[in-house]
């Protein structure tokens, strides 16, 4: 339902993530469950942009190494440091 609602209302994440934590959930399980939603809707555009041949793959592959390794780095250090760089706890 909540992947719905994220399509439909484009930045749909900002009304369901606090509904689900209204509905009861704790806020890292429903930020999963808002992700998994996102993970769709952005496998669904990257299909459909495929399917209408005008997604560029060798762009995406250049623009993604860089955004592999940064996330890659950053998780290195938060499991050393046991937390992000911006200071905020890993831990729930």
């Amino acid at each position: 339902m909540t992947s719905i609602l994220n399509v439909i209302a484009g930045g749909g994440s900002f009304l369901t993530l606090p509904l689900l934590i209204f509905l009861g959930l704790p806020a890292a399980e429903a930020n999963g469950t808002n992700r998994l939603g996102v993970l769709a809707q952005a496998i669904s555009a990257t299909w459909g942009f495929h399917r209408a041949r005008v997604l560029d793959w060798r762009f995406g592959a250049v623009a993604a190494v860089p955004a592999i390794v940064g996330s890659s780095w950053e998780l290195g250090h938060r499991s050393r440091w046991g937390s992000s760089l911006s200071g905020a706890s890993s831990r729930p």
